[in-house]
């Protein structure tokens, strides 16, 4: 298949598991060099069709910043599809049962997260009722706070979302465990892929 023609069918591919359209993405953009420079273009024009991926924003962030671009992605989507937070998650639900809502961020930040529409009165609705509430950051989702800007302005057109302070929840769920002290972006800032 031709570099192009394997863009464009990874940018059509909206929807699948996040390591497999990250691992299709590398396998893309594989074919066009292993320098970063060479890389912009193409990262840049697969961000703009999937917007909805903060994993694909965090990948490229990667590549454009590594000496080994390649290594870097590959070893990416091997921790992205590794990712611990989901069990994290689901002892937290096992343990606390009925004591805690567990809600899933779209993209974070430090210090905020958006979340789909009505995740505020979900929020509120849970505290009014004593419940606690963790909100899940996947790895691919923590995003520096220019990155984070740049794919906040890109879906928000398309989609129903708010930005919430993370003051107003309990706890994060990522990666490392619970723990909001924890909260660490998952790629370097890559200002090539902020506000485009």
């Amino acid at each position: 298949m031709h570099p192009i023609e394997h863009l464009r069918y990874v940018a059509r591919s909206g929807g699948a598991p996040e390591h497999l359209l990250l691992s299709e993405a590398v396998q893309a953009l594989s074919m066009f060099s292993s320098g970063p420079t060479d890389l912009l273009i193409p990262i840049r024009q697969l961000v703009a069709r999937l917007p909805e991926s903060p994993g694909l924003v965090a990948l490229g962030a990667r590549m454009l910043h590594d000496l080994d671009p390649l290594g870097a992605a590959w070893e990416f989507v091997d921790a992205v599809r590794d990712d611990p937070t989901a069990g994290h998650a689901d002892g937290v639900v096992a343990t606390e049962a009925a004591g805690v809502d567990v809600i899933e961020s779209v993209v974070s930040t430090k210090g905020e997260f958006v979340g789909a529409a009505g995740t505020t009165v979900w929020i509120d609705t849970a505290k009014a009722s004593g419940r606690a509430v963790y909100v899940v950051t996947p790895l691919g989702s923590r995003l520096p706070r220019p990155l984070y800007e740049g794919f906040v302005s890109r879906i928000s057109a398309e989609q129903a979302i708010e930005r919430i302070d993370v003051a107003a929840i309990d706890e994060l769920i990522g990666p490392d465990g619970v723990d909001r002290d924890r909260w660490s972006p998952d790629c370097p800032d890559a200002p090539e892929l902020g506000i485009f």
